[in-house]
């Protein structure tokens, strides 16, 4: 699906029509191509336990509760998924690191916005004293202050926005490359872009589903293989930098696929993608 957001985005910037039919940003994008068909869920309080949460015993004394609740529920051989933040994480690991007898069945997991800042504080040690965050400051898109900040993993919104506003710079770039390699190809994504935008202000993004299930069929026919076939040359050809960049970009493609899992409750991408982003080299922090 990105590639997919990628190319519209791209074709649409050398596109005339784009001030009239905008393609949207990444969010707003997925809102409006995909469709939650999953079964309405019932959300039930549970009351609240008056005592420090950051105390052991409390800790102890909620997941106990816990346990009872989804022992009722799913039954006793069932394992429990227990989200936390940070600091609550890390206690419960400690609990059962010591007592993996009585914590077994659990299966303690961290919320999207502590992973996703982890991650992110990963992406910035990767591109730490390159090129890119030399390019947020001069660009003058964020002060040298914050752009530290965003590398060490303490700014989600204004990391996000840097690195996916990076993703789409590299990824014209790589489109440019493209369109002198393939140009019949280039020539025909531009044409059938044209094709499927009508005359007038769209500012409801109506176009939007119709573009993207074309623009995806279209790139599932052949192209894909055309494009996978230029990054490989690329790559022999401009060595370690352009498969930095294209590493770069496949990194915010697999944390933009975590947290599009996280919203949209996608179990087996959510575990797939988490698997990919533990397994980066630079998916570690003291």
């Amino acid at each position: 699906m990105d590639y997919v957001w990628l190319t519209n985005q791209c074709i649409a910037r050398s596109s005339e029509t784009v001030l009239n039919q905008p393609i949207p940003l990444w969010d707003g994008y997925n809102s409006v191509v995909t469709s939650d068909d999953r079964p309405t869920t019932l959300v039930h309080t549970i009351p609240l336990y008056r005592s420090p949460a950051h105390e052991y015993n409390t800790l102890i004394d909620v997941l106990k509760q816990a346990q009872q609740i989804m022992a009722s529920v799913m039954g006793h051989n069932s394992m429990f998924v227990i989200t936390f933040d940070m600091d609550l994480y890390m206690r419960a690991m400690k609990l059962q690191s010591l007592r993996p007898d009585v914590y077994s069945n659990y299966v303690f997991w961290l919320g999207e916005f502590h992973a996703v800042l982890s991650f992110l504080c990963a992406t910035g040690s990767f591109i730490e004293n390159s090129v890119i965050d030399d390019a947020w400051v001069q660009s003058d898109i964020y002060s040298l202050d914050t752009c530290k900040q965003i590398l060490e993993g303490k700014h989600m919104k204004r990391a996000l926005y840097a690195d996916v506003t990076t993703m789409q710079v590299l990824s014209d770039l790589t489109m440019e490359l493209f369109s002198v390699d393939y140009a019949d190809v280039y020539q025909q994504l531009q044409s059938l872009f044209s094709e499927l935008l009508d005359d007038g202000v769209d500012s409801q993004f109506s176009h939007t589903d119709r573009l993207h299930s074309a623009m995806q069929a279209f790139l599932e026919s052949g192209v894909s293989s055309d494009f996978e076939a230029l990054l490989m040359h690329k790559k022999d050809a401009f060595f370690c930098m352009f498969s930095f960049f294209w590493s770069y970009i496949e990194l915010l493609q697999t944390l933009m696929n975590f947290i599009r899992a996280s919203r949209q409750g996608l179990w087996w991408l959510h575990l797939s993608s988490l698997e990919k982003l533990c397994s980066f080299p630079s998916a570690r922090t003291d």
